[in-house]
């Protein structure tokens, strides 16, 4: 269930894109991240973990951004979440983004 953070992640990431094909263009990336994300245990190991430093954490996140082809705008978004250890929300942020971009 979506908490409010989520939510108001969900909408902030709306607002930062210029158009519907924008839109369609995160929402798309957030889901492959998100795909990975949930699928590994490993990622979610690297980046959850205090015994990692945050510049260890952010080259994981760059690694995986290029693997999946991710913008450097959504690229940015993930290392904002990571800073504020809110990356475990991203399946709530996706869902809300595309519930919103949807409507």
């Amino acid at each position: 269930m979506p908490n409010i953070l989520s939510k108001r992640y969900g909408k902030a990431l709306v607002g930062m894109c210029a158009n519907a094909t924008e839109k369609s263009t995160v929402g798309q990336e957030l889901g492959r991240f998100t795909e990975a994300y949930e699928n590994s245990s490993e990622l979610r190991q690297v980046t959850e973990s205090p015994a990692f430093s945050v510049e260890d954490k952010k080259a994981t996140v760059a690694a995986v951004s290029k693997a999946l082809k991710l913008s450097k705008q959504v690229e940015y978004c993930l290392n904002f979440l990571l800073e504020r250890e809110r990356l475990g929300l991203i399946g709530d942020i996706h869902r809300d983004f595309q519930q919103r971009i949807d409507a």
